[in-house]
């Protein structure tokens, strides 16, 4: 629909130009640009400004957020291509372009269900979350990890459980590395504030297990302190000299959100005063003539109220109880959300019910995306982990210098579709997802795409039965061969 819009824009523009409209050509080519402009920076042939512009960018996180503004943008060009149309003809246009606007939306108002799973009572405590985070691998309950650290590159898993336990209290250590140079002699830790008194022998750094964020802001003994990230782990740093002092953080607003809210309170008082002045002028000015009164409107037929309301009763009663019109039920036959629905068994595991791989070419650098749907007959005996591997289809092809093996890339799944495989419910599906990063240095060429289930507690791979496996797949060894990847 949005492609459809973008099209007739183009001989829309032209009509309002010879129509003598300039004012609604120029807004209908300025929306065309931002939307084309915007519908570009989604797609990976914008990677290059991203990289150039990403510490501008990067505030975004996700380029999905500039979806809204694109349908803002698609919208004013919609409204003005009803504006060209015969006064006769644009009300039932409106009317017809709101229809099929609601039509297409339909789908997404159905409720789509992460695949996030965790056992909770009538009233979650904290614990409750925390072992929850834990047990899915750190996701925590979002959909895109939009609370991922920026500033650590260190992994959050089983290791940092271990160093700090399932338990743990800032305030009982609030140091992350604690030394005879610095003593905590008081802390006070809450989620929008540390209060530490502190006492140093000599001049230190104070590293606390607390992950950097640009809005803490810091002061030692009532003087603004810096703060920094430490690398790798991303823990909070700040320089304490020698003696008794006092470090107080909080968590407030950065530079750039004072400025824009600044800006945006200036931009309110302007409409306000431009509002008032304009009220002014019309009370001062000569008298206005009494306005035509309009013919009242006519009521809505009876017709089309019964018929509206026998639609909702319709899709309620009948299209969301009875039907898979607006949305997508997995069947044996296809999985919702794969590409290719699969049967694939494993000896010991869950079977391989589909995949879904968005690109088969991929470019030094970027990362290649793959999401596998799982489903176990009974639950596992042991934990297992998911892997995705990209090594090598031709034996005279380089191997990876910085692991001497034909795996050029890979990524393992610890908790895969974000729960532990012992936890699994047998027949339910899990889309378990994958982000492989691509070294630089690898060469072109066509590569294996390799997926199985690796057994932590014994080192091996299971079997996949091969009477289960159908082209396009493959077995190499005790994994699956998806269809291969090129990179470019």
């Amino acid at each position: 629909l949005q492609l459809l819009l973008l099209v007739l824009a183009i001989p829309g523009t032209v009509v309002a130009w010879r129509a003598g409209r300039k004012d609604l050509a120029a807004a209908l080519i300025i929306a065309v640009v931002v939307a084309l402009f915007l519908f570009w920076l989604l797609t990976a042939a914008s990677n290059p400004l991203w990289d150039l512009l990403a510490g501008a960018l990067r505030r975004l996180q996700y380029r999905f957020r500039l979806m809204g503004v694109l349908a803002l943008a698609m919208a004013v060009a919609a409204g003005i291509l009803v504006a060209l149309l015969p006064k006769r003809w644009q009300a039932p246009a409106a009317l017809a372009l709101s229809a099929l606007l609601i039509l297409v939306a339909l789908p997404s108002l159905y409720v789509g269900l992460q695949h996030l799973y965790a056992t909770f009572g009538t009233r979650p405590t904290l614990a409750d979350a925390r072992a929850a985070e834990i047990q899915s691998g750190g996701t925590a309950f979002t959909q895109y990890n939009e609370f991922e650290p920026l500033w650590r590159e260190a992994p959050m898993g089983d290791a940092l459980v271990a160093e700090i336990g399932p338990d743990f209290d800032p305030s009982v250590a609030p140091l992350v590395e604690p030394s005879s140079a610095l003593a905590v002699v008081s802390s006070q830790v809450a989620s929008s504030r540390w209060d530490l008194q502190l006492q140093a022998t000599a001049p230190t750094t104070a590293t606390l297990h607390m992950l950097y964020y640009p809005r803490w802001r810091a002061t030692l003994d009532g003087n603004p302190a810096a703060l920094q990230p430490q690398p790798v782990t991303g823990y909070v740093q700040a320089a304490i000299p020698p003696g008794d002092h006092s470090l107080t953080l909080r968590y407030g607003r950065t530079a750039v959100e004072t400025i824009a809210i600044a800006i945006s309170l200036l931009t309110g008082i302007a409409l306000v005063a431009i509002g008032v002045r304009d009220l002014l002028k019309r009370r001062r000015g000569a008298r206005v003539p009494a306005p035509v009164v309009a013919p009242p409107e006519t009521a809505p037929s009876w017709w089309l109220l019964a018929g509206f309301t026998l639609l909702i009763a319709f899709k309620w009663f009948y299209v969301d109880t009875s039907t898979t019109w607006l949305r997508c039920v997995s069947t044996p036959e296809r999985v919702c959300g794969a590409d290719s629905t699969t049967d694939v068994a494993f000896a010991g595991g869950p079977r391989l019910r589909g995949y879904a791989v968005p690109s088969q070419t991929v470019k030094p650098g970027e990362d290649f995306r793959v999401a596998l749907y799982w489903q176990a007959d009974e639950k596992p005996a042991d934990n297992l982990y998911g892997f995705v591997h990209i090594r090598n289809s031709q034996p005279d092809l380089p191997v990876n210098p910085r692991s001497g093996s034909e795996i050029w890339a890979q990524q393992d799944n610890f908790t895969p579709g974000n729960l532990s495989t012992t936890d699994y419910v047998p027949g339910k599906l899990y889309r378990d997802e994958y982000r492989v990063p691509i070294p630089e240095d690898i060469p072109p060429g066509n590569y294996y795409l390799e997926v199985g289930w690796l057994n932590p507690a014994t080192g091996e791979q299971l079997e996949p039965l091969p009477e289960s496996v159908t082209p396009p797949l493959d077995i190499l060894w005790r994994s699956i061969l998806l269809p291969s990847v090129t990179v470019e």
